[in-house]
């Protein structure tokens, strides 16, 4: 859950649509659309600071 929340709120933060998405063990796999300017980068930075041990 705590993935799930924060990917919600990069999502949110980034005016991102999270189209799909896989939980794998070791990592996840993510299908994302913009609807502004594209902030990838951005948002995967904030994301794994919000979720690293």
């Amino acid at each position: 859950m705590i993935v799930v929340g924060s990917l919600n709120f990069c999502a949110e933060k980034y005016k991102a649509d999270i189209l799909g998405y896989v939980f794998m063990p070791n990592h996840l796999h993510l299908i994302i659309y913009f609807r502004e300017d594209n902030h990838l980068s951005d948002l995967m930075r904030d994301f794994k600071k919000l979720t690293s041990v």
